[in-house]
């Protein structure tokens, strides 16, 4: 690695150390909120699966439909705690 590089990386890693907390929790708080729509979105589709009973494997999919809820569970959990330590 050259000093140029050395120095640049550096350089960002300053940058981030000195964020404003609130930015970083905003930033946080609007990744969880990105994720926690994502997970929603996967749970109905896979739901709208097997309404139509589209799949080959129900198994399979009663599998990840569960998972899917329970990712989307934790991450609102984490979503709503972070509102809370927010305000």
């Amino acid at each position: 690695m050259t000093e140029k590089e050395i120095f640049i990386e550096n350089r960002q890693s300053l940058f981030c150390y000195y964020l404003p907390t609130d930015k970083i929790s905003n930033f946080y708080w609007s990744k969880l909120c990105i994720v926690v729509e994502e997970a929603d979105e996967s749970v109905f589709w896979m739901e709208v699966i097997k309404d139509a009973t589209l799949s080959n494997d129900n198994l399979e999919l009663e599998r990840l439909l569960k998972e899917s809820i329970e990712i989307t569970k934790i991450m609102t959990k984490a979503k709503s705690s972070t509102f809370l330590n927010k305000h």
